[in-house]
Order: structure tokens, then C-alpha cells, then sequence
């Protein structure tokens, strides 16, 4: 959908074959199993369309959305650009909750046209305590956007509310600030996790949840990650390709043969060989492109297995475009080029390096 690529994880198997299960030992033989199986599935929809909420609102800002990924804790929207605004990442981000709010709303109103219901039982109807039927999964839908709204609007990474709160702030302040303070949130969010999960609130005595005692690492690491990730991008946004590149270790002409030296100079996926004419970068091969040439009788050259279409980071490219560029192409190293001529290459040691500097420079 707009070009959205909507992959599932192998491990989603597992998820649907739980389903299957649950169905099968509430109400027990076929009708049950098939009835868990479809409840699992109504799930993973409502999730796909939270996850194209965001797509689609990214899209709409001109940013490239590559695709969402369904796990089994949930789904992914994958975004190839980021939002080049704090406004722009409020409306992505609530999107998606916004979203699951008007299906519920959509959904509650169809129900209660047909089969008026309590608000009350909601925890019955997600596990399985009431007679399954088209109004049961219709009911279960409803409440499956209710809980993924108020859910992804928690305040805290990763969920979607962590990423309100951060560009709501960032409106009126600095965006590393920002996430700063919705980063400790998380994790004061977190520790309030671990204490209702292990003590009920009502009577004070150790009641375990096992859910809330999960998720508590989840929000915690997520906090940490995604405060780590922002320091990360502003050190590397503060340093071009230029500043750091290096000579690469080897270049090839055209015209050269493809010798075994070079097939072991391109060994590892992600390496790269720059391929010039003078000082003019022409294309690049990479170790995919040698793959089965030692198998050919042709004796090829340079030119029969090089890409001519290849990425390339000017030399005022920052390394956080060199990190994107990397992560679309596959790429551990790329050649930094100022118009046509090659300066040298990048590689992750170079970012790697940076990012250690702009820590040190901090501390």
C-alpha cells in the first residue's frame, strides 16, 4: 500500500499457532482452534493498520517509508528518512494511536448497534471468556484498538508516546534535551513496572504479573537505546565524509582483470573495491558482484562485474547520511567523491572513531 512493503517475521508462526491453542482449549475442537487462529489474525490487522498510520503520514511529509515489519511483540513502521522537524514527528508519531482510537470508535459503535455490551468486561473478552461468534471477534477487534491506543500512548520509549512527549518538548526546546527528559521518563515509567508487577496495589501483598515484569525491560532498554541513538546522531551530524575519509586500500580500472587478489580484497559482505579512470570514480565492486566469477571461462575484467550505478557520499555529506547511506545499500564502506572526483573512502571504523571523539569532547 503506497509502495509499503509489509513483511512478517518467521517467528509470527509461533504467535498464530498460540492462538490456535488458546481457542482449542477454551471451547475445544475445530470451531475453537480456528476461532483463536482468526482473533490472532484480527490482531496482526489492527496492528498493520496502526504501523500504515505512521506510514502513510510519513509519506505524506515526503519521507520515504520502506516497510512494516510484524513480530510477535508487535509491529515496526521502518522509515528510510527522518523527520526533519519536531511538528513533523509529533503528527507521525500520533498517527498511529490515532489511528487504533477512531477503528475502536468504528468498531464500538457497529457492536453496540447489534449487541449492546459493558465496558466492564473487556479483560473477558480478550481471554476468551465469552462465546465466540461474529459479534465475540467484531468485540474483540474493538477492544484490541482500545488497548493498542492507550498502550502505544504511554510516555515512555519505544512506544509512541515516548516520541509525543520528546517532540512536544522539542517544540519549545532543544530535540537532545528533549529526549533526555522522555528517555528518564521511560525509566521511571520502567521501575513502576517492576513495583505493580511484583506488588498489588490494592492490598499491598507480592501478586506477580508476569506481563508488566516484561515489559519493564523493554521500556527501560528502549529509553536507554533510543537516548544513545539521538547522542549518536547529533555527534555524527557534526562531521562531513570529507573531514574523515581516508585512501582506500586498492582501487581497479576497468580494464583490469578480475584477479583472485581482488576477489580476496572484497571478501566480507559489506566491502567494497572503488573502481576509477584517472581520479574519476566510475563504479564500485563489491563482494555480491564476485560471486561465482571463478567459476567462469570467460577471464572477465573489472568492467563485466561492476556496478556503474553505485552510492557514493559527497564530501559535504555528514556521517549520519554516510550511517543511512550504509543501512540502504548494505554497505560497510562507501567512496566519498567531490563532483566526479574520488577523495576516499568511509567505513564504519571512521564513524565508529567520530562517535568516540564527540563522547569524549562531552565528557
Amino acid at each position: 500500500m503506497g509502495g509499503i512493503a509489509i513483511d512478517i517475521h518467521f517467528t509470527f508462526v509461533l504467535v498464530l499457532a498460540w492462538g490456535a491453542w488458546q481457542g482449542w482449549s477454551q471451547y475445544g475442537g475445530v470451531w475453537g482452534a480456528s476461532y483463536g487462529l482468526l482473533t490472532i489474525l484480527l490482531v496482526f490487522g489492527a496492528i498493520v493498520a496502526h504501523e500504515l498510520g505512521h506510514s502513510l503520514q510519513a509519506l505524506a511529509f515526503g519521507l520515504r517509508a520502506r516497510r512494516i515489519l510484524l513480530l510477535p511483540v508487535g509491529g515496526l513502521a521502518q522509515l528510510d528518512d527522518n523527520p526533519s522537524s519536531a511538528w513533523q514527528e509529533l503528527l507521525i508519531a500520533l498517527a498511529g494511536p490515532l489511528t487504533s482510537l477512531l477503528l475502536a470508535l468504528v468498531l464500538g459503535g457497529i457492536v453496540y448497534l447489534i449487541q449492546p455490551f459493558s465496558l466492564v468486561g473487556w479483560q473477558d473478552t480478550l481471554l476468551y471468556q465469552t462465546p465466540p461468534g461474529p459479534v465475540s471477534a467484531l468485540r474483540y477487534l474493538f477492544w484490541t484498538n482500545v488497548v493498542l491506543f492507550f498502550f502505544n500512548m504511554l510516555p515512555a520509549f519505544p512506544m509512541d508516546g515516548g516520541r509525543i512527549v520528546r517532540s512536544a518538548i522539542a517544540l519549545w526546546g532543544d530535540y537532545e534535551a528533549a529526549t533526555v527528559v522522555a528517555a528518564w521518563l521511560g525509566r521511571i515509567m520502567a521501575l513502576g513496572m517492576v513495583v505493580a508487577g511484583v506488588i498489588n496495589w490494592r492490598t499491598g501483598a507480592v501478586d506477580l504479573n508476569p506481563a508488566l515484569l516484561i515489559m519493564a525491560p523493554v521500556v527501560f532498554l528502549g529509553a536507554v537505546e533510543e537516548e544513545s541513538t539521538v547522542r549518536r546522531r547529533r555527534a555524527l551530524l557534526r562531521v562531513t565524509a570529507g573531514e574523515v575519509c581516508r585512501a582506500p586500500a586498492s582501487v581497479a580500472s576497468p580494464w583490469d582483470p578480475v584477479t583472485r587478489k581482488i576477489v580476496q580484497g572484497v571478501r566480507g559482505d559489506g566491502q567494497m573495491l572503488p573502481v576509477v579512470v584517472g581520479e574519476r570514480l566510475v563504479g564500485i565492486v563489491t563482494a555480491q558482484d564476485l560471486r561465482g566469477v571463478g567459476s567462469r571461462q570467460d577471464n572477465p575484467t573489472i568492467a563485466h562485474v561492476m556496478q556503474t550505478s553505485c552510492p557514493a557520499l559527497s564530501s559535504n555529506d555528514t556521517l549520519w547520511v554516510a550511517v543511512q547511506e550504509m543501512t540502504t545499500s548494505q554497505l560497510s564502506t562507501l567512496p566519498v567523491v567531490n563532483g566526479e572526483k574520488l577523495l576516499g573512502v568511509v567505513g564504519l571504523h571512521e564513524i565508529q572513531q567520530a562517535a568516540r571523539l564527540a563522547r569524549r569532547r562531552r565528557r
